[in-house]
């Protein structure tokens, strides 16, 4: 029987104790290991309540690669994107992500206090990368790096 050390899956309540503990799970063959199995997940706390989580996972049979690599932003307890932290944008006082939806194919702003989204983007336009935030004036703009990673757009953006 092979053995893998699995780094326990946490949650973010747990991401705020001690830090990630390993766990010992038996599995008998890679060949039977069902997919969407969590072999290895780290957690990174960035500020204002958000944390960074990298998940290795078991794919299918049927997917090229064996382990799929995943990277995800949360809020406290709440999922904001399956994305890494480099691709969002966080204003100052923690009260705004900017960030692209994955999942969605969206450009999106998710307000952490009234836990609203609101779309700002249909299409891609590229990564956020950096932000002018205003808060007096409740606007910011966005600054995207687009597929060559050289064009550099902006959106202006209300915060309303």
């Amino acid at each position: 029987m092979i053995r893998i050390f699995i780094l326990a899956a946490l949650m973010l309540s747990a991401c705020q104790t001690s830090g990630p503990k390993n766990i010992d799970v038996p599995i008998d063959s890679w060949d039977t290991a069902k997919p969407g199995t969590v072999v290895s997940q780290s957690s990174r706390k960035l500020e204002n309540g958000f944390y960074h989580v990298s998940k290795s996972v078991i794919n299918s049979s049927e997917h090229w690669e064996g382990i799929g690599h995943f990277g995800y932003v949360y809020y406290k307890k709440v999922e904001i994107c399956q994305c890494v932290d480099g691709q969002t944008v966080r204003s100052p006082n923690g009260k705004y992500i900017v960030y692209y939806s994955n999942k969605k194919n969206l450009l999106e702003l998710f307000n952490t206090y009234s836990k609203e989204i609101t779309l700002l983007s249909d299409k891609y336009i590229g990564y956020p990368q950096t932000a002018e935030w205003d808060l007096k004036t409740k606007t910011a703009i966005i600054h995207f790096s687009g597929s060559t990673g050289r064009e550099i757009k902006e959106l202006k953006i209300s915060l309303d």
